[in-house]
């Protein structure tokens, strides 16, 4: 598998959207690979508070619930085209050294692969989750790929985290 978690059994007709696993194969043992990755940067002296992770797609799938996961203070966490998982229930994943982690939430209104009503709903669950901690970005953009402006965000949002 050449991915975060195995989409490979969804067969969505165009782009993921709501009616896909909403807890996928695969994401808690690449949470796993994450958070021993972070440990491994602390080990080395980075304190976890100066840490941002992030991705996209699958990346940023991943990043989110590893970040909000993590049982440390983290220096934030950034997505570009991914959604949240257990939308349902996200809180009872969020460790409390995350509640209030800084989030920046990127989408694109017409990405072909994420469709919007997923990310729409994605960012919603992380506005209830985490309040003011979360910035909620939605881009016109018709490609599987960030816009100038998200990496502009991103970059401005993690020199504010760090700074």
């Amino acid at each position: 598998m050449t991915s975060w978690f195995d989409i490979t059994t969804w067969r969505p007709p165009g782009g993921i959207g709501l009616a896909e696993p909403d807890k996928p194969a695969g994401l808690e043992a690449s949470v796993k690979v994450v958070h021993k990755a972070l440990e491994a940067a602390e080990k080395a002296g980075v304190p976890s508070d100066r840490i941002v992770i992030g991705g996209f797609s699958q990346g940023g799938v991943v990043a989110l619930l590893a970040g909000l996961s993590y049982p440390r203070k983290l220096g934030g966490i950034a997505s570009i085209s991914g959604w949240a998982t257990y939308r349902d229930d996200l809180a009872s994943k969020i460790n409390p050294a995350n509640a209030a982690v800084p989030c920046i939430f990127c989408s694109g209104t017409g990405d072909p692969v994420v469709e919007f009503a997923l990310s729409k709903k994605s960012g919603e669950v992380l506005e209830s989750a985490l309040g003011e901690s979360v910035s909620v970005m939605q881009v016109k953009r018709s490609e599987h790929g960030p816009h100038p402006s998200e990496m502009q965000a991103v970059q401005a949002f993690m020199i504010k985290c760090l700074g």
